[in-house]
């Protein structure tokens, strides 16, 4: 099924969306930014918890997460260690019809894990790839139409890459050379992680209900009008 026009964000929505997750979650982007700066695919045990499961414990499946085995979850990245390195290529360059055998597989084996799912997977992968995957959750993929299966999560990767390069093309339209840079630099994180915060931001009718309050205590316009 192809992404709807309407799904499909400007660039000044889509900016908009990134300045509020911007005033809103500094404390989540200091640990989201420490881990891509220490963590490789060299994944021990102690990584695996310090890192991975902490990181989904503080990122909205903690239920789930105080299972995971840090052994289990670092010996199957092992497993897919070769596979994972061979993935060079970003969210906007990869052929996803090419290797979409091979993103199924690395999804399936990841989320098989116990106490892991579709959802902690996402975030795993993202955060030992984070230029190639992209998190999602519950709310997210029912929005976007896909299943949480292997097969769903790639469809969910190929609606991704026609958002991400309908943005990247809006730029170049108004000048922006290499709007890929523009967008990395400005928010200090990869298209991948910029878009899920757009997804997930988008997806929270309570949150935006609670900005829309806070709007109001402070009686200015802090937030963008598309939130009224």
């Amino acid at each position: 099924m192809p992404v709807n026009v309407n799904q499909i964000p400007t660039i000044q929505e889509f900016e908009e969306y990134l300045e509020l997750w911007r005033k809103f979650f500094v404390l989540d982007d200091v640990m989201y930014q420490k881990i891509l700066s220490d963590l490789s695919l060299d994944v021990d045990p102690g990584k695996a918890y310090s890192y991975l499961i902490r990181f989904l414990e503080l990122w909205g499946v903690r239920r789930a997460a105080v299972n995971i085995s840090p052994i289990e979850l670092s010996s199957r990245i092992l497993e897919l260690k070769a596979k994972l390195a061979s993935m060079d290529k970003s969210i906007l360059e990869i052929d996803l019809d090419q290797m979409g055998d091979e993103i199924k597989e690395i999804f399936k084996k990841i989320s098989s894990i116990r106490n892991v799912g579709p959802t902690s997977a996402s975030k795993i992968l993202h955060l030992l790839k984070p230029q190639l995957f992209i998190m999602w959750d519950m709310d997210i993929a029912k929005t976007y139409r896909v299943k949480t299966s292997p097969t769903g999560y790639l469809e969910f990767l190929k609606r991704c890459q026609l958002i991400l390069r309908s943005i990247i093309k809006e730029c170049q339209d108004i000048g922006i050379k290499d709007p890929e840079q523009h967008l990395v630099k400005k928010f200090g994180k990869p298209l991948t992680k910029l878009l899920d915060e757009y997804n997930w931001l988008k997806t929270r009718k309570w949150l935006r209900r609670r900005i829309i309050e806070l709007s109001r205590e402070k009686k200015k316009n802090m937030f963008p009008n598309y939130l009224g």
